[in-house]
């Protein structure tokens, strides 16, 4: 595992199709190109070179090397080589790839053109602005009534290079007037959002309400601030009437293959190997044919038994779910929902903890002279504390409450079954540094004492890292796309073959353990924890938020020798940043832990606690807050501990 503990190819050859005069010719034209692109704001991408020719182009230009939608782009003046060589590697092994030169603009996604350089950009009321050129922008500033569109406001983005400035009109803004005072009925018309809390101290639980209420904890489920008055007051935000869901076709799996024969499909299907009656299988998607045994499959979901493999129903198109109505707040029940599919583990719901933390309603980003030191890697990190446990899994059992093993939640506060990458980030409070920036759901199973089955709760806060790792380039890190959900770990939990991905410590006033694949025996020496880590792939597919599996859109860098100097494999060319956990368990007595498990090891249970570790992550960071730590923080290769952005603000700690 890669994270401290607590630390906050040869190129092709050929001749071109596009000689050198007509190289010369095109990089001659490109600025008058560009400037009518601009007019319109359209982007598009000229051809350029063919794999192995050389190219010459004038001015600063962004050209990218590649086929399909894999490429690899540089921004280049003068002589370059359409080479993997030069490029620095191979966006797409085994294909023949081009070169091609950017004609016009393409701005961050919903900004419309608004003036040239030296123009005036004219709005009315508050807009956001980025000026620069290509795909080199600032990043988005507020300006009320227009900006001036050149160097003297912005800096200079991209030099030698006619920009322009786009827009995008400010939200209106959020405003909340008093409807009741504590223990008063109130009534609104239709659907608002009302909360309910305690205004000089900023802290709040809000609540989706459709005609009469009563401003109470009992009706909000939950008590912002014990001790003190609150009040509630309703949102000008305007609640949309959900359509309702499309009804999901129920999968069904059709036998296919016994163990040990090859099989042949139509395109690409989703196929398990395993053994029936015990309802154990490991899944994959295949393409064309496969073979039903446990090498073309990975792993043996169960040694010593007969297997088969079934293919499923389950169309393999864009995994990307269609955004469901705005769940509503999880309100903690008086008793937990009996899961579906109880383990071997066996969990007292009557012990299921509540988050204390309502967590926060708005960004909590303050101004600050502290600045980011320099570092081997780019670091960024964040502190969540615990927000609540559920028998849910959004990502794995989408719309299945109840479906799940017992998970422990952190970040946004509304993560349930329902939850969609929509619903994760325009709604819930935030149990996360800088409040509602963060609206992320970070999951992970719960850690349960067999002695009694009481869910443990995590401590204060546990630790969620963004850094650049020690595999590729600080410099290739690119922001995380929204929407993106990813698994990492084995959830069936194999003592014979760990994943990997989890891991775990013992730390004490003046050391710690080794990391190792089970729980160990903790010792209590002043204070104590145990730390549960948890490692994600870094390399996305550039195309797909999620996959059948929830892991094969995303990959581990490849060819690392030395620190920071390996790639991301074609098939999965972007680098984001290495997100890591690390959940803190607090050892009361020397040797408790060998009494716990994770609420997933669901295998046998003489053997050593910890091998079902996984998380999940779905992203609900705001994506302009994404761009300011990855600059500042991931490709500057600086340490920003676990408040700075780099930018002169810095994250409220809860």
């Amino acid at each position: 595992m890669v994270t401290a503990l607590l630390s906050g190819c040869g190129g092709g050859s050929g001749s071109s199709a596009v000689s050198n005069a007509d190289v010369t010719a095109a990089s001659s034209t490109a600025d008058e190109a560009m400037t009518q692109a601009k007019a319109v704001a359209v982007a598009t991408w000229n051809p350029l070179a063919n794999e192995g020719a050389s190219f010459t182009v004038t001015g600063p230009q962004t050209v990218r090397y590649g086929a399909g939608t894999l490429w690899v782009e540089k921004i280049l003046t003068g002589t370059g080589q359409c080479t993997n060589a030069f490029f620095g590697r191979d966006p797409v092994a085994g294909t023949k790839k081009l070169c091609q030169v950017l004609v016009g603009d393409i701005p961050p996604t919903g900004f419309n053109l608004c003036a040239a350089e030296s123009k005036k950009c004219e709005f009315s009321g508050s807009a956001q602005v980025v000026y620069g050129a290509r795909t080199s922008w600032t990043s988005p500033r507020s300006f009320s009534g227009g900006a001036a569109c050149n160097n003297t406001t912005f800096g200079d983005p991209l030099r030698g290079v006619v920009k322009s400035c786009y827009f995008q009109a400010a939200a209106a803004p959020v405003t909340w007037a008093p409807i009741a005072s504590e223990g008063q009925t109130f009534s609104v018309s239709g659907t608002k959002v009302v909360r309910f809390g305690v205004s000089w101290a900023g802290v709040w639980v809000s609540k989706n309400v459709t005609g009469a209420a009563t401003c109470d904890a009992t009706f909000f489920g939950n008590d912002p601030k014990p001790g003190n008055a609150k009040t509630c007051e309703v949102s000008s935000e305007v609640v949309p009437v959900p359509s309702p869901a499309p009804a999901t076709p129920a999968i069904t799996w059709a036998p296919l293959a016994t163990e040990g024969q090859a099989f042949t499909l139509n395109g690409t299907k989703v196929v398990r190997l395993g053994v029936a009656w015990a309802d154990v299988w490991v899944t994959k998607t295949v393409t064309a044919s496969g073979t039903c045994s446990t090498t073309f499959f990975g792993s043996d979901p169960k040694p010593g038994s007969g297997k088969t493999c079934e293919v499923s129903s389950q169309v393999v198109t864009d995994p990307t779910p269609t955004p469901t109505p705005v769940p509503q707040p999880p309100s903690p029940p008086a008793s937990a929902p009996t899961p579906m599919n109880p383990g071997l583990v066996t969990v007292n719901t009557s012990l299921i903890p509540k988050g204390t933390f309502a967590g926060w309603d708005k960004d909590m980003l303050i101004p600050t002279t502290e600045q980011p030191t320099p570092s081997d890697i780019g670091a960024f990190r964040t502190g969540c504390q615990f927000s609540h446990m559920a028998f849910d899994d959004p990502i794995v059992y989408p719309g299945q409450p109840g479906k799940s093993h017992l998970h422990t939640f952190f970040g946004n506060k509304l993560t349930n079954a329902n939850s969609t990458a929509q619903s994760l980030a325009t709604t819930g409070n935030s149990t996360c540094r800088g409040g509602t920036i963060n609206r992320s759901a970070y999951w992970v199973p719960s850690m349960i004492d067999t002695r009694d089955g009481r869910p443990l709760t995590p401590m204060f806060e546990s630790n969620f890292y963004y850094k650049t790792g020690y595999g590729v380039p600080a410099s290739s890190i690119q922001a995380m796309p929204s929407g993106l959900r990813m698994v990492a770990g084995d959830a069936k939990g194999n003592p014979d073959l760990p994943s990997g991905a989890a891991m775990y410590a013992c730390i004490w006033e003046g050391g710690n353990s080794n990391w190792s694949n089970s729980i160990p025996s903790c010792p209590k020496t002043g204070t104590s924890w145990l730390v549960q880590g948890v490692d994600f792939p870094q390399c996305w597919d550039g195309v797909n938020l999620d996959s059948p599996d929830h892991k094969s859109h995303m990959a581990n860098p490849v060819g690392v020798g030395a620190n920071n100097t390996g790639h991301c494999p074609a098939t999965h060319p972007v680098a984001i940043p290495a997100i890591a956990y690390q959940i803190l368990y607090e050892v009361k007595v020397s040797g408790e832990t060998k009494y716990w498990r994770l609420s997933s090891d669901d295998y046998d249970l003489t053997k050593p606690a910890g091998y079902s570790g996984h998380g999940d992550w779905f992203n609900g960071w705001k994506s302009e807050i994404v761009d300011v730590w990855v600059k500042n923080c991931d490709r500057a290769q600086k340490d920003c501990h676990s408040h700075l952005l780099g930018d002169g603000r810095a994250m409220v700690i809860p």
